[in-house]
């Protein structure tokens, strides 16, 4: 089971990321830790109610420009917005690139594409870059659920050097990024990778609608010193995505990682280095521990170290803002655990089931399957087949040879039991010499059939004994076959098959006795 435990942890390092496991409890960790909706921040939403007042998507310009006038008192201005294409009026860019210098602090974001299965940066137009007061990039990562949940506080083309549009807002600025500290896919470069924390209750940051901004109706006083977000919320223009939430605007997810940067709420993660020995090492120690745990305690140590896991991810979670993704390795262990204990309960049934020495089942198995057998619901019954074996004159073997070399004959007896004996069958040694198979639903030919077939074939093995009749061991059988069905029959079947027993020992050895009749052997042993 430690190997199994190893195997599966690989495999989750290989999944590169966070399994469907950890996601579940970041989400309920995150909804725990989640505080409410800032309202130093406002939400200024390219809504139905605009589109339908102000015309179809793209706007002119100035509209833009004008927006940005009526937001002057904002402490920042975030314009969620992709402007990469010039307007077919040239001063329709200018006009928003003087409103932009006459407000001083409004941030435009660079989003990457997707160009022929390359990465390529999308940055706004020339004019709107000089005039803006910062650029940050909009890079958001779907977890394997198709959730977003994380984004990077820089990234860029070949380096990372754009900080996130998010934190862009807060005065973060381009940074000289250090050879190693970075992941690159496909020539796009990420580092500082955070998760969201997004904010709890359905109320969300305080929104006004862009045609009421524009007009007389907006409360522009709600925007006083206050970092203001303008984009679209509308569904079905491209810019909602999947959350643990529910479906958000862009724009809002922007919103909760500024919060989140705000607040210092941001939750790190491991890169895949560190992530690799994180999973790796309690793998690895467990398997280096576990051979010197006893078998009756791998559970509780088991349990007890998938719990320890889980309280070192909320401990981090919560003490130093941090995600460690162990969630999976609990659940590997845990499960892992109660396989194996399973397993050793079955196997320590069995044990208790069999006799050592022989490996057929001992008088406890051999009562247990009896009783089973006899006792039909609804008073039922159905015919048992039952014999009782006893090796003749097996003391005097073991006065001549001695006890070793009786535990011999006794596996050796035991062997044609186990070959004899039907798949429906038990096959348990009952006393010292004395064996049994027990035959539920055999009819009379079939357990007859069974009971020569033991003598024939341990008669065959001619294992010397001088004190027996024909200087072989051979044994004496005795067989009864009969429906039953109530548990007082148990003891007068078994009675029986012993008197057919005490019969064939007393008619010669060496033969099978039905309780009512006598099989006598034709062997050389009998002649």
């Amino acid at each position: 089971m430690p190997i199994v435990v190893m195997l599966l942890t690989i495999a989750v390092i290989l999944h590169q990321g966070s399994t469907r496991i950890d996601l579940w409890l970041l989400d309920g960790l995150s909804e725990l830790k989640a505080s409410p909706s800032s309202d130093d921040i406002v939400i200024v939403a390219i809504d139905e109610r605009s589109l339908s007042q102000l015309g179809s998507w793209p706007w002119p310009r100035e509209l833009h420009a004008h927006l940005l006038d009526r937001l002057h008192g904002a402490r920042a201005v975030a314009l969620d917005l992709i402007i990469a294409d010039p307007s077919p009026q040239p001063e329709s860019d200018l006009e928003l690139a003087r409103a932009m210098r006459r407000h001083g602090h409004v941030y435009l974001p660079i989003v990457v594409e997707n160009a022929e299965g390359k990465p390529k940066e999308v940055a706004p137009l020339p004019a709107l870059v000089a005039a803006a007061k910062g650029l940050g990039t909009l890079d958001f990562e779907r977890d394997s659920d198709g959730l977003i949940r994380r984004f990077y506080l820089h990234s860029g083309l070949g380096a990372p050097v754009w900080p996130a549009f998010a934190t862009s807002v807060l005065g973060t600025t381009r940074k000289a990024v250090p050879p190693g500290s970075m992941a690159t896919l496909d020539g796009w470069a990420r580092s500082g990778e955070r998760q969201i924390p997004y904010f709890s209750g359905k109320v969300g940051y305080p929104t006004l609608s862009y045609v009421d901004v524009l007009g007389s109706t907006g409360n522009i006083d709600a925007i006083q010193g206050k970092i203001v977000y303008v984009g679209v919320t509308v569904r079905g223009m491209g810019d909602v995505y999947r959350t643990p939430v529910s479906d958000m605007p862009g724009v809002v997810i922007n919103a909760a990682a500024t919060q989140g940067a705000m607040e210092g709420s941001l939750i790190k993660t491991l890169d895949a280095d560190w992530l690799t020995w994180l999973l790796l090492c309690p793998a690895l120690l467990w398997l280096l521990v576990h051979p010197f745990i006893r078998p009756t305690s791998v559970l509780a140590v088991g349990c007890g170290a998938a719990l320890a896991l889980l309280l070192c991810s909320v401990t981090a979670y919560f003490a130093f803002r941090f995600w460690l993704p162990l969630a999976s390795l609990a659940l590997i262990l845990l499960v892992s655990v109660l396989v194996e204990s399973i397993i050793d309960q079955q196997r320590f049934k069995k044990l208790a089931l069999t006799d050592a020495l022989t490996g057929v089942g001992n008088r406890l198995c051999f009562n247990e399957s009896f009783r089973s057998a006899i006792n039909m619901p609804n008073g039922r019954q159905r015919p048992i087949g039952l014999m009782i074996l006893d090796i003749d004159n097996f003391k005097l073997y073991n006065d001549h040879f001695g006890h070793a070399a009786g535990d011999d004959v006794l596996r050796r007896v035991g062997s044609v039991l186990l070959a004899a004996c039907p798949r429906k069958g038990l096959a348990a040694r009952i006393g010292g010499e004395e064996f049994a198979i027990l035959l539920p639903g055999a009819g009379k030919g079939e357990m007859n059939a069974v009971a020569e077939s033991v003598r024939a074939n341990l008669e065959a093995l001619r294992i010397p004994h001088p004190a027996n009749g024909g200087g072989i061991v051979t044994c004496s059988v005795g067989v009864v076959c009969r429906a039953v069905g109530a548990e007082g029959n148990q003891r007068e079947l078994f009675v029986e098959a012993d008197e057919a027993l005490y019969e064939a020992k007393k008619n010669g050895r060496n033969q099978v006795r039905v309780a009512g009749r006598t099989v006598v052997p034709v062997s050389p042993a009998a002649a």
